[in-house]
């Protein structure tokens, strides 16, 4: 895994600007491993993909991660901080098995673990019940009932579709995050959910931000070009930056 550049950054928030989230981590982990064909990187588990940009962010920013949460039941801002040491890999192209099994309430269920591609697949899908129908449809590879009768994916009950989740959470460990958390206001305690490749491109945007506030100085102040500018060590280009400041 290859560690961003200020070029890096800065590249990757321009060509992320108004794309969903699914192709602005595709951003992050084409920088980090250039080598590997971007299908590949998209045919790559929603938890392989998430664990590697934990791993990434991990070295750009340190493993400590600040964030902050709605309380559902009084609104009140709750600040939390997670160090995020066990929550990456480094490889994120090693295969997790293609599929799985299932079996609940008397169904055979064949299924394989989300990727990519199936986000991108339903990103434009303006009906969340109509983008979780497709979901289910992609991931199921087959399913049956009793001795064998066949039964469509749109066709499977609700507690099944719920057993289906808790599988995929458990054979594709970081496809979700939920952190347990407590209100220091109305002790109310829940458990919420961290999009770790939404809360990255925020704090890359403000890496992107503050590179090019920095080149701006520099530029007016010595006359360099960008590209000379980025090309600093970060250490370099704050020593300059004392100098003008």
């Amino acid at each position: 895994m290859r560690l961003l550049s200020a070029q890096d950054i800065l590249r990757i928030w321009e060509l992320g600007q108004h794309q969903p989230d699914w192709y602005r981590s595709l951003l992050m982990l084409s920088a980090a491993f250039p080598h590997v064909p971007q299908q590949e990187l998209a045919a790559v588990s929603i938890g392989r993909r998430n664990a590697t940009l934990f791993a990434l962010r991990n070295c750009l920013l340190g493993t400590q991660v600040n964030a902050f949460a709605h309380c559902p039941q009084c609104a009140e801002k709750l600040e939390f901080g997670v160090n995020a040491t066990d929550l990456c890999d480094t490889n994120p192209i090693a295969p997790i098995a293609p599929e799985f099994s299932l079996t609940v309430h008397g169904f055979q269920l064949r299924f394989r673990a989300l990727t990519s591609v199936d986000l991108a697949e339903v990103s434009r899908c303006g009906d969340h019940a109509i983008a979780r129908q497709r979901l289910i449809e992609r991931c199921v590879l087959q399913a049956t009932l009793g001795e064998g009768e066949a039964i469509a994916a749109a066709a499977l009950p609700e507690s099944v579709i719920t057993a289906l989740a808790e599988a995929l959470a458990e054979c594709d460990p970081a496809s979700t995050f939920r952190f347990s958390l407590s209100c220091p206001a109305c002790q109310h305690e829940w458990r919420d959910e961290f999009d770790i490749g939404a809360f990255f491109w925020l704090e890359l945007t403000m890496q992107a931000r503050r590179l090019l506030n920095e080149v701006h100085t520099l530029a007016n102040a010595y006359g360099w070009r960008e590209a000379d500018i980025l090309a600093m060590s970060a250490f370099r280009r704050q020593a300059y930056l004392e100098g003008v400041l």
